[in-house]
């Protein structure tokens, strides 16, 4: 008998969530009207239940097994993940554009949080690039319409 004790071993990916969440993303990003924060209402709700279900994860005891270790990176990484998502829309709404040190930083969070749960399930975060926004190679969080 193989022992079941490595991240892969329990984690499930819940392919459904990240497809919905992805969706309610594009339907936001490329939809028509504004941006606004009324129609980002799911979106903001799903990034700040992520992002407040990380930190809640990230405080339990943390035991030496691969699998409590692995908890905590996923858990840092679904807090993060939830803080740079509410940024992000916060920014859109307000039709502002992030100064690059911030969108190099948002880059880094969803590249880290993709080689972190790689085992666990990637959540597609395409919708979500700034190369998907912006239509000029990365340099901006607008929509196509707007760059």
């Amino acid at each position: 008998m193989t022992p079941l004790n490595e991240l892969a071993d329990w984690a499930r990916p819940d392919s459904t969530a990240a497809r919905l969440f992805s969706g309610g993303v594009d339907q936001w990003l490329f939809g028509a009207g504004p941006l606004e924060a009324s129609s980002a209402a799911p979106l903001i709700a799903q990034l700040t239940s992520w992002r407040d279900a990380g930190e809640l994860a990230a405080q339990a005891p943390v035991a030496a097994t691969r699998i409590s270790q692995a908890r905590v990176v996923v858990a840092n990484s679904l807090t993060a993940l939830g803080r740079t998502g509410l940024q992000l829309v916060a920014a859109l709404v307000d039709g502002k554009t992030l100064p690059a040190d911030r969108q190099s930083a948002a880059r880094a969070v969803m590249d880290a949080a993709a080689q972190d749960t790689a085992a666990a399930g990637r959540v597609s975060l395409s919708s979500c690039s700034p190369d998907a926004r912006s239509g000029s190679g990365g340099t901006g969080w607008a929509r196509p319409d707007d760059a």
